[in-house]
């Protein structure tokens, strides 16, 4: 990684980016009917081992943002 920024969407887009090897990777968060959406884009056209890495980082936000297992907790009766 040679570089990073990111954008809180203040008029603009909520992002973070990321440069690797010169080139910039930026992950776009949408939120839409559906629910929040990231989207991966970049203004160079990309190796595909640097596109399979995009996918690792934006699978891995995705599954801490919205965690598949759900933590039981047990309730007690009152007696």
């Amino acid at each position: 990684m040679t570089d990073q920024e990111c954008s809180i969407g203040w008029d603009r887009e909520t992002y973070i980016a990321v440069q690797l090897n010169n080139k910039w990777i930026f992950f776009i968060f949408t939120y839409n009917d559906d629910g929040l959406e990231i989207t991966i884009y970049s203004h160079e056209q990309l190796p595909v081992h640097m596109m399979e890495l995009a996918v690792i980082v934006k699978n891995t936000m995705v599954h801490m943002l919205f965690p598949k297992e759900v933590k039981k907790a047990k309730a007690s009766k009152a007696e």
